[in-house]
């Protein structure tokens, strides 16, 4: 997983884990771009929504994210970042939230690491 280092958030999408596989070949057919489902989350009550909408967490292989980035705009797809830059992270269960928070700094440590080594 640590060549998949870019979280995306597709909003109002419902997969199942049994799809997990069928959305990866998907992502590379239509976008050329390696793909990793990772979960299926439900957004929490905020901002006057009652939340319940369901959206698909997956990483993209950092080697595809420059050639992804514009195309994943005319699906929605948006980067973790920018959810949390519009105040959108209270959509999210603190548990999701603390996963996500592990998940992105192993990933920092390992570049880190890995970029003194060379």
């Amino acid at each position: 997983m640590d060549k998949f280092s870019q979280l995306v958030v597709w909003e109002g999408i419902i997969i199942s884990p049994s799809q997990f596989e069928e959305f990866e070949n998907w992502m590379l057919k239509e976008f050329n771009t390696r793909a990793k489902a990772w979960q299926q989350v439900t957004t929490l009550p905020a901002f006057g929504e009652e939340g319940g909408r369901k959206d698909l967490l997956f990483w993209v292989h950092h080697e595809d994210i420059p050639h992804f980035a514009v195309k994943r705009l005319a699906v929605g797809f948006r980067w973790w970042e920018d959810v949390v830059l519009n105040g959108n992270r209270v959509l999210y269960s603190q548990e999701v939230q603390s996963e996500i928070d592990e998940k992105l700094i192993i990933h920092s440590l390992r570049k880190q690491v890995t970029h003194k080594t060379k």
